[in-house]
Order: C-alpha cells, then structure tokens, then sequence
C-alpha cells in the first residue's frame, strides 16, 4: 500500500479546506486560537511530555517483543494523535465510569474492528474519495443532529440506513477486491497495520 491511502489524502484535504474556512472567520480565528495557545501552555506541555515518554517507553518494550516495529510509524502517530489524545483529555471523566478500562478494551477489538480495518483497507480512487468523505460527514452529521430531536426519529432511521448500506457496499467491495487478488491482501505487513492500533490502545 502507498504511505497515505486515497481516503487519507482526500481527508486531509477537506480538512485543510475546512480550516481554511474557519480562519476566514473573525470569531472563530479568535476562538481557535484562545483553545491553540491554552492547549500549548505549561501545564498541558507538561502532560504531553510524560503522555510522549510513556508512549515511547511503551513502543520500545512492544519493539523489544518483536510485535512493533518502525513500519508502523504512520499508524502508530495517527493512533497518538487520535485515540492517545482524546483519552488524555477524558482523563478526569474516568472516575466516573467504573468500567471504562473495560469498555476500551472491548471497543479495540472484536469483529467490528476487523470490519473497520476491512473497509478502509481498499479505497477508491483520489476523485471518489473526495465525493465520498464530506457526504458519509454530511449524512454522520444529519443523523446525530436528527437523533436528538424526537420529531425527526425518522430522518435519523432512515439516514442510519442509509449509512449502513453504504458500509455494505464497501465491505462487498473489499471482499470482492480480496477475492480478485487475495495477494494484495495476504501480507504479514497487513496484519500488523490490523492488530497496531488495539495493540497500543490496550497498552495505553
């Protein structure tokens, strides 16, 4: 697989584009940057520091067991600056849920997971890519707007249907892809990019 797959790239462009956007407006420049300079301040650098250290103790003992190595850099930043940093800022809520540790667990792994990785394993091409990312967040987006409103159980019925025929689809594509050339698929490289991230979740 190239480093960044077409879902990635296609990502980080909207996402430039959104912040672009962002930044053309006053209010919200000003609030971004007020959020930008207090999560760079002491106190948080302190955090990610030990947050940093313990990561990279906990990739050296993973690589010292020869279950980890440099090829899954990109993933294991991703991974860091995804689930790691989202898990720190929850940090305080911990206490407030007896089985959170438990729950995490369970949410790395399991078939949904597999089904995860199998999906974003076979992308598209770059200019479907950049059709169907801002549509599956515009449809994400409606849903969970919907669902808070009791008049509208409906629209988040249907839009969740919606959402799932589409995750069928791409799974048919992918076991159809597999299917054609299983040899593209049938790499060790490719179950250590499937077990990385549960991996370094349950270390966390």
């Amino acid at each position: 697989m190239d480093i960044f797959s077409n879902r990635e790239i296609s990502l980080f462009i909207w996402s430039s584009i959104g912040l672009i956007w962002a930044f053309s407006i006053k209010d919200v420049r000003h609030g971004i940057w007020n959020v930008l300079l207090i999560s760079i301040s002491k106190p948080f650098l302190t955090i990610y520091a030990f947050m940093l250290s313990y990561i990279a103790l906990m990739l050296f003992g993973l690589h010292s067991l020869e279950i980890w190595d440099f090829g899954q850099t990109k993933t294991t930043v991703f991974w860091t600056l995804t689930v790691a940093l989202i898990s720190l800022y929850r940090a305080n809520s911990i206490k407030n849920y007896p089985e959170f540790f438990k729950n995490s667990v369970k949410d790395s792994v399991g078939l949904v997971i597999f089904l995860e990785f199998l999906v974003s394993f076979y992308t598209f091409g770059l200019v479907a890519e950049l059709f169907i990312v801002p549509i599956l967040t515009l449809i994400g987006l409606l849903s969970a707007v919907a669902e808070f409103n009791e008049k509208h159980q409906s629209v988040h019925k249907f839009l969740n249907g919606v959402m799932s025929l589409i995750g069928i689809s791409f799974l048919v594509n992918a076991l159809y892809r597999i299917f054609i050339d299983i040899s593209e698929f049938a790499h060790t490289s490719t179950l250590v990019d499937f077990y990385t991230p549960p991996l370094l979740s349950v270390s966390f």
